[in-house]
């Protein structure tokens, strides 16, 4: 409970709430697309591919104010490489070979052997069990 010190108001006695940052809810999100990628049900894929390269956009706004970007928008080390990756902001050699050769999946690729190094490394299941949502 918040009984210390604080701005005064209505809510004095609640319990405290934490925001989560936004690079903590974009590892969230790859988490979820890198489950739910390849499931025999794709709405839920879609639902989090959808959510994703929204926050891409908002991503590319925050790029211009470093300060935010780098407190706000900070993924871990893990899924650093995966986001920029998905955000299409690549290395300057590989932005001249996707000039030429664009594939619809190149920002895709990364996401898919984050997962496949995290399941060898035993920190993501490699399959999960189908369960049926559509009765909940």
């Amino acid at each position: 409970m918040n009984d210390g010190p604080g701005p005064s108001g209505p809510w004095l006695g609640w319990y405290l709430v934490r925001i989560l940052r936004l690079g903590s809810f974009i590892e969230a999100l790859l988490w979820l697309w890198m489950r739910d990628y390849r499931n025999s049900d794709a709405s839920l894929w879609m639902l989090w591919d959808a959510m994703a390269r929204a926050m891409v956009g908002k991503w590319k706004e925050a790029l211009h104010n470093l300060e935010i970007l780098e407190y706000q928008w900070r993924v871990g080390s893990k899924f650093q490489r995966a986001w920029r990756y998905y955000c299409r902001d690549y290395p300057e050699p590989l932005k001249q070979l996707f000039y030429w050769s664009r594939s619809i999946w190149s920002d895709e690729i990364c996401l898919l052997q984050l997962r496949d190094q995290m399941i060898k490394d035993g920190e993501f299941p490699s399959a999960l069990p189908e369960i049926d949502i559509k009765g909940l």
